[in-house]
């Protein structure tokens, strides 16, 4: 990610502004960079969490912010590329949480032992047990239907699933 934003620190390395390369060169030449940087900046502390980042970046269509410490010393930037990565970890959690499947590295469920894969999946299977036996039962009871009109049976398909 190019990132064309100049940050303005004063000797203390504390955030002072912001200022784009085309505002810079764009500006009378005789003109101070602080006469031309922007003052208000919206920056993120050290400590805030991924999510919040996104949201600041997506808010306000950045491509990057700056990251400070809880001096408001500059100590570095966030892109928009970083952003991307921690919203598909996030939408991979939460897809993972919806399905009721754990999150993880391929290699813990090749380690975990039988009892605690049973575990894991035992309510899905309780569940698909009890909707494939409701299925069965509507197709014994319309047995004589289908016996009747047998292209009916090509829709039982749709009934299992």
């Amino acid at each position: 990610e190019t990132v064309y934003t100049l940050y303005v620190t004063d000797a203390a390395r504390r955030l002072t502004g912001i200022l784009s390369l085309r505002q810079l060169v764009v500006s009378d030449l005789q003109a101070t960079v602080g006469e031309v940087m922007t003052r208000d900046v919206v920056r993120v502390q050290t400590g805030t969490d991924q999510e919040e980042v996104a949201r600041l970046i997506q808010r306000y269509d950045f491509l990057a912010l700056p990251v400070v410490d809880s001096e408001d010393r500059l100590v570095g930037i966030v892109t928009v590329d970083d952003v991307i990565d921690v919203i598909e970890q996030e939408a991979t959690r939460d897809l993972y949480a919806a399905g009721a499947v754990q999150a993880g590295d391929e290699d813990d469920y090749f380690k975990s032992n039988l009892f605690t894969v049973a575990r894991r999946r035992v309510v899905w299977l309780v569940v698909l047990l009890l909707a494939n036996s409701g299925t069965a039962a509507v197709i014994a009871s319309m047995d004589g239907v289908l016996k009747q009109v047998v292209v009916l049976a090509a829709f039982i398909p749709l009934l299992i699933g």
